[in-house]
C-alpha cells in the first residue's frame, strides 16, 4: 500500500476507535514531500486537542503553534509546525508562518475553522506552491457538543467565559461546508452528524 493510500486508511479510522493511536500512525506514514494539512470544525470540536496528539506522537512532545516554541520533529521526516490563528491572531499572519514553514521544508497543521472551500482555498494553493499534498480532516461534532466544550475553556486566546457563545456558533455554523476531493484535498471526516444550536 502506497503512503497516500494508508494516510486515507488512518485518517478514516480517527475517532472511531483510537485518535491517539491514528494520530500516531498519521505522524509515521509521512514522507519528506511537504504535507499541508487543514483542520476543519467549529470552535470547540476537537482540532486544537488532535494537534497536540499528532505533535506529540511526532516529537515525542507537545510543540506550540508556530513563533511560540518547538515544532514537532519525528526521526527521517520534516518538522511538524502547528498554525494556530487563535495563536497568531489573523489569517494573514496564519499565511505568512505557513510559508515560511514550507520554504524550510517542514510540514503545516492549519488549526483554524477553515469551515468553506473559501477559507480553505489558500491553503490548498498554498501547498501547490512547494508541489505538496494537503488534506483535510473534518471534525463534524454536534454544535451542543462544542456549546458545552466552549463553556468550560479556561485561558482560550480569542473566545472568552463571558463571550455569548451560542451566537457565535450559531454564525460559523452557517458558513460551515463539508470538505470535498474537489476543492483539492483528500477529505477526513469524524463520524458525526452536525447539529445547530
Amino acid at each position: 500500500m502506497d503512503v497516500d493510500a494508508r494516510e486515507t486508511e488512518i485518517a478514516r479510522g480517527i475517532g472511531q476507535e483510537d485518535p491517539q493511536l491514528a494520530a500516531t500512525e498519521l505522524a509515521c506514514a509521512v514522507r519528506l514531500r511537504p504535507r499541508v494539512i487543514m483542520l476543519v470544525g467549529l470552535p470547540g470540536s476537537g482540532k486544537s486537542t488532535f494537534v497536540s496528539a499528532l505533535l506529540e506522537a511526532a516529537a515525542g512532545g507537545h510543540a506550540e503553534p508556530a513563533g511560540h516554541g518547538p515544532e514537532g520533529r519525528s526521526p527521517g521526516t520534516a518538522e511538524w509546525v502547528r498554525i494556530s490563528q487563535d495563536a497568531l491572531g489573523s489569517r494573514h499572519n496564519c499565511e505568512r508562518e505557513a510559508l515560511l514553514a514550507l520554504q524550510e521544508g517542514k510540514h503545516c497543521i492549519i488549526d483554524r475553522c477553515n469551515l468553506n472551500e473559501k477559507q480553505r482555498s489558500p491553503w490548498i494553493a498554498l501547498a501547490r506552491k512547494f508541489d505538496g499534498v494537503v488534506g483535510a480532516i473534518g471534525f463534524d461534532v454536534p454544535a451542543a457538543t462544542c456549546l458545552a466544550r466552549l463553556k468550560t475553556r479556561q485561558d482560550h486566546e480569542t473566545i472568552t467565559a463571558t463571550d455569548d457563545h451560542a451566537r457565535i456558533l450559531r454564525g460559523l455554523t452557517r458558513d460551515w461546508k463539508v470538505p470535498s476531493e474537489r476543492e483539492g484535498a483528500s477529505t477526513f471526516t469524524y463520524p458525526c452528524g452536525h447539529r445547530s444550536v
